[in-house]
């Protein structure tokens, strides 16, 4: 039963990285209507910020992560400007082209700015500690992920429910066209929604550093399983990224400790065509019809 539980709490955790990533790539998709290929890079550029302004420059760990933060922001402000401000209204196979191909060069970039130094380790601002409980040792770095999920599903419910802002992003996401004629501020809705999302990935790059290392690749494992995660539990829906996210991760986990963690990658597939076949349209997914 400890280990049980043990497990169950470790694919949480893993699970909240899944939907964490799932949340910031929906939440672009939803609002301009772009699937970004390079998210998983800008949750590698989000961990290397932080490494270089922690062990580098050796700032205090809170204002690295801070810094981190605003790098990332600053970063998706210029990548609207520069690549996703064009890519609006575009065909879907030519942003995913574009945004794959932006995808390689910060790959390239990083790969030459940190990559040399090889895999390297972010502090965590809870330490490396355990919190044991009943003989379930539970890693406070597991529970900061968790925590730091549950803070951005709230604060994402605040900004869609309680401000201008993000109403008419949810208009503009729903159509475009009729909130522009309202009189929505597209462009001012396009840059935020792309700051918001690379923050996303940013915060979620600094929260896996401590436990997997930082490294050049490390965003492109995390982007497929986000985009596991948005598909298992359905398209579209921010609330099922996080369902998503957190099945993926128990389950996965929980194959890994009784099956055979050799195909732990594998499993992840596996679970996401199953429960597809059961529902196509994925857990909180909603089928549609369309008269003709």
């Amino acid at each position: 039963m400890v280990n049980f539980l043990q497990n169950l709490i470790a694919g949480v955790s893993i699970g909240s990285i899944y939907a964490l990533v799932g949340l910031g790539f929906i939440f672009m998709v939803n609002g301009i209507g772009i699937v970004n290929m390079a998210h998983g890079e800008i949750l590698m550029l989000g961990g290397f910020l932080a490494v270089t302004f922690t062990t580098m420059l050796e700032l205090p760990l809170i204002l690295s992560y801070i810094l981190a933060l605003l790098g990332t922001a600053v970063f998706g402000y210029i990548l609207n400007l520069a690549v996703f401000k064009p890519m609006i209204n575009k065909p879907l196979f030519t942003v995913m082209i574009a945004t794959l191909g932006l995808s390689m060069v910060l790959q390239c970039v990083a790969g030459n700015l940190w990559a040399n130094k090889g895999a390297m380790e972010l502090p965590s601002p809870v330490g490396n500690g355990v919190l044991n409980i009943g003989g379930v040792v539970i890693r406070y770095q597991y529970l900061l992920l968790i925590a730091s999920l549950i803070v951005v599903l709230i604060a994402l419910s605040f900004f869609f429910n309680r401000t201008i802002t993000g109403k008419q992003l949810r208009a503009m996401s729903i159509n475009p066209g009729v909130a522009k004629l309202l009189g929505a501020p597209t462009k001012k809705l396009t840059a935020v929604t792309v700051v918001v999302s690379c923050v996303i990935a940013g915060l979620t790059g600094i929260l896996m550093g401590p436990i997997y290392f930082v490294y050049a690749t490390m965003g492109s494992l995390a982007i497929s399983k986000g985009f596991y995660a948005i598909i298992l539990g359905g398209f579209g829906r921010i609330e099922g990224a996080v369902v998503g996210g957190l099945v993926l991760g128990v389950v996965e986990t929980m194959l890994a400790a009784y099956v055979s963690p050799m195909f732990k990658d594998g499993f992840a597939f596996l679970v996401v065509v199953l429960i597809l076949l059961i529902r196509p349209q994925g857990i909180l997914g909603q089928t549609t019809s369309q008269r003709v």
